[in-house]
């Protein structure tokens, strides 16, 4: 799958912008991929995915995650605490699991 970026006034592969923005991407494209392959609501498992994420980007991404009922379940591995806190912050209902 080739992916470009339309910045308005040139197209721009994910690796020509900030990691952030590739890794947000990638994401898109892994959700979208999902989608077509599975006609049932399947689990989403991250590893650290969002190690590069701002808060702005990282906030975003969890207010989509938390508000979809397309996933059976959402897991999110991290060894920061930046995640639990942002889901609180926005009321997203998660249950925090620590080792």
């Amino acid at each position: 799958f080739d992916v470009l970026v339309d910045d308005g006034s040139k197209l721009l592969i994910p690796e020509q912008l900030s990691s952030g923005t590739a890794d947000q991407i990638w994401l898109a494209v892994r959700i979208a991929i999902s989608q077509l392959f599975f006609n049932e609501k399947v689990p989403l498992i991250f590893d650290d995915s969002f190690a590069l994420y701002d808060d702005a980007r990282l906030r975003n991404t969890l207010i989509w995650l938390s508000d979809q009922d397309i996933f059976s379940q959402v897991i999110i591995f991290t060894c920061h605490d930046r995640e639990e806190q942002l889901l609180k912050e926005i009321g997203a209902e998660y249950k925090s699991i620590k080792l």
